[in-house]
Formats: C-alpha cells, sequence, structure tokens
C-alpha cells in the first residue's frame, strides 16, 4: 500500500491519477480524489481521439519521474506457476510447450524495469473527462517495461493493428510494432497464470479456470500470429 501511495503522488503530479487525500496505514486505509468523468467502454476507447489522448497520457507517465519498487512481468509469472504447483492446483497438459514459448518472447523482448508503468490496464480504469484522461487503481504500478503498458491496453481494448499503428504513432514509437505484439502474447500469459493462481487460492465464485483457459488460448492464437506473420 505505501508504494500504491508513493506512486499515485507522483500519477496526480503530472495530473493523470487522481490526488491522495489520506492514508492511514493503521487501518490501510487510502483515500482519493473523486475523478469525475466517463469510465472507458469497448466502443469508447477505439476511437481515435481517445487512443491518442491515452499515448500522450503514456509519454507523461513513462518518461516522468520513477516510481518505487521494480516489477519484472516474467517473474511475476513464474511466481504464480510456483505457488500454484505447491498447492498441487490444475494446470493445461501443454503448459511445458507454453513455458517454451514464453521464454523465447523473454529473450527476444530483454524485459526491462527502468520505466514508470501503471501495469493494470483495465478498460474500467480509464477515466476519459473533457478531451482529457486520467488512470485510476495505481495498486499494481511500478517500474517496468513500457512495452507492457502499451500492449495491456490494446489487449484489454481489444485493438487491432488499426488501433495498434494509431497507438504507437501517436506515442512517438512505431517502430515497436513488432515488439508490442510480442509483448502482448506476454500480456495473455500473465493473464492466464494470475487466472491459475486465483482458482489455487481464491474463495470467491467466480469462473477462474475459464479466466485462464481463455487467456491461454489467446496465447497460443497470438504465438500463431507472430511466427507466421
Amino acid at each position: 500500500r505505501k508504494r500504491e501511495v508513493y506512486n499515485t503522488k507522483i500519477a496526480a503530479l503530472e495530473n493523470i491519477g487522481p490526488k491522495v487525500v489520506a492514508f492511514y496505514p493503521q487501518h490501510n486505509l487510502l483515500i482519493l480524489e473523486y475523478i469525475p468523468g466517463t469510465i472507458a467502454t469497448p466502443l469508447s476507447i477505439k476511437k481515435e481521439e481517445n487512443i491518442r489522448l491515452l499515448a500522450q497520457l503514456f509519454q507523461k507517465l513513462h518518461f516522468g519521474k520513477k516510481f518505487q519498487d521494480e516489477l519484472n512481468i516474467f517473474d511475476s509469472i513464474q511466481s504464480y506457476l510456483k505457488e500454484v504447483k505447491k498447492r498441487k492446483s490444475w494446470i493445461p497438459v501443454d503448459l511445458p510447450l507454453l513455458l517454451a514459448n514464453l521464454q523465447q518472447l523473454e529473450q527476444e523482448l530483454q524485459f526491462k524495469t527502468n520505466t514508470p508503468c501503471h501495469l493494470d490496464l483495465m478498460i474500467e480504469n480509464i477515466v476519459f473527462h473533457k478531451r482529457k484522461v486520467r488512470l485510476i487503481d495505481w495498486e499494481y504500478s511500478a517500474n517496468s517495461d513500457l512495452r507492457f503498458d502499451l500492449a495491456m491496453l490494446s489487449v484489454k481494448s481489444s485493438f487491432g493493428q488499426q488501433e495498434d499503428v494509431v497507438l504507437l504513432k501517436n506515442y512517438g514509437a512505431s517502430q515497436l510494432y513488432d515488439e508490442l505484439q510480442r509483448m502482448k502474447a506476454v500480456v495473455y500469459f500473465r493473464e492466464a497464470s494470475w487466472g491459475l493462481l486465483q482458482l489455487a487460492v481464491s474463495t470467491i465464485p467466480y469462473d477462474y479456470k475459464k479466466y485462464a483457459e481463455e487467456n491461454l488460448h489467446t496465447f497460443r492464437e497470438q504465438i500463431l500470429r507472430i511466427k507466421y506473420r
């Protein structure tokens, strides 16, 4: 929580997140400024104007003041799977092949942890208001790889080639297109491994197995798209 408070304050200074109103560590209670606006929807998030606003937000975030702590997504995945195996929970039968593909991506991408990132870019965390955009829920934020933020936005927004091109062009990094496609596969695997972990530990009545299977399915599809482009 202390990391979240620290990073949220930095985001607020950049005017890309809510201000911290109060923090009571003894109660683990964080109170944030209310942000007026409209939560992104699957339709609104694909509008070119909104993609441009998000690209500008990422420029502020990624090239701003460093956050507290570092996070390597590949390490997180391995940590999740280690706990799943420890608890002898369900894992897919082709996990060794999937991990081999993931290892190849790790070698190709050379993941970096030197950029302040949000790392939880569900579209429900994106708020539009008067031609501006801000992000809420900085709980997972840390110094990580900017390509993961871009890829997670693309995945959670169901972007296709056209939207990816617009995003990278306005971000000023059109040359990252191929790397973005590889990082999108990493996003799918991270989401799947999180689902497997929740299946092992959560008491919430949600179908985490289905969530994991869906993300593993899209991971396999994305690997094929990368190989046969």
